[in-house]
């Protein structure tokens, strides 16, 4: 049920941006992929047999691989739970599970939330046409990217959510073992961990990028953490207080 609900966000966010469209190439394209295929991460990668490797194996197979291992979690519960001697380890739906449910359910709000934010915004700034970027620019629009909302909080909350989503997802097979030592980290951690390494290289990419095209990019840089959010942070969108918490409602005043 909680991978389902995954899946319909995941579902919908590649709709909206034309992944079911016909021709498939009509919809849009991640626009990392044309600086990795110019070279800008691996300047092997520009020429033409190894993207076409790299296409093939990364892309299109271990990705897919990838999407298996994330999810092998619930496998490792269903097959202990089939196990006759592990009838006395493996305990059914229980409290922490159900908080471990909550956990997942609620991060895939915030990642649905930051996605929607991210996108009504590009829309916003598409109707707008060129704008000259500013260095200390105060409205987001001026300064080419946004920085508000969740963005205010993590430069990249939904990259954060989706980590956090399968880590969570991991917890399942220790909730159902009572916590046991033997399962405390068994062999399906691999999903998850390989998931936070392709982000690792992914956000830095896209950090890379950001900071070369954006002016104000390397301050917002140093005022907001990427992945794990800073207290100060959360309490200053909270309460709507501070420093930034003025700017953003300047910025609002511009917008």
């Amino acid at each position: 049920v909680l991978a389902t609900i995954w899946g319909v966000r995941l579902t919908w966010n590649f709709h909206r941006r034309g992944g079911y469209t016909w021709p498939p190439w009509r919809g849009d394209e991640d626009y990392r992929w044309a600086y990795i295929q110019r070279g800008e991460y691996l300047p092997i990668l520009a020429k033409p047999l190894p993207w076409m490797l790299f296409n093939l194996f990364f892309i299109s197979i271990y990705q897919n691989v990838l999407l298996k291992l994330i999810a092998m979690p619930s496998f490792v519960v269903a097959d202990l739970a089939s196990r006759a001697e592990c009838q006395d380890i493996v305990v059914p739906l229980s409290l922490p599970d159900c908080a471990l449910g909550l956990v997942f359910v609620t991060l895939v709000v915030l990642e649905t939330l930051a996605d929607n934010q991210q996108w009504k915004f590009q829309q916003d700034k598409a109707k707008k046409g060129d704008i000259d970027m500013s260095k200390s620019a105060t409205d987001d629009f001026a300064a080419g990217f946004y920085r508000s909302g969740l963005f205010a909080i993590l430069r990249k909350p939904n990259y954060s959510c989706e980590q956090a989503i399968w880590i969570c997802n991991y917890f399942f097979t220790v909730t159902a073992t009572r916590g046991a030592t033997e399962y405390l980290l068994n062999w399906s951690f691999i999903g998850c961990f390989l998931l936070v390494l392709l982000f690792q290289g992914s956000g830095a990419f896209t950090e890379k990028l950001s900071s070369a095209k954006y002016p104000a990019y390397s301050q917002y840089k140093k005022d907001v953490p990427l992945y794990l959010p800073s207290l100060r942070k959360v309490l200053e969108l909270v309460v709507g207080s501070g420093g930034d918490g003025e700017k953003g409602e300047e910025r609002q005043k511009v917008e």
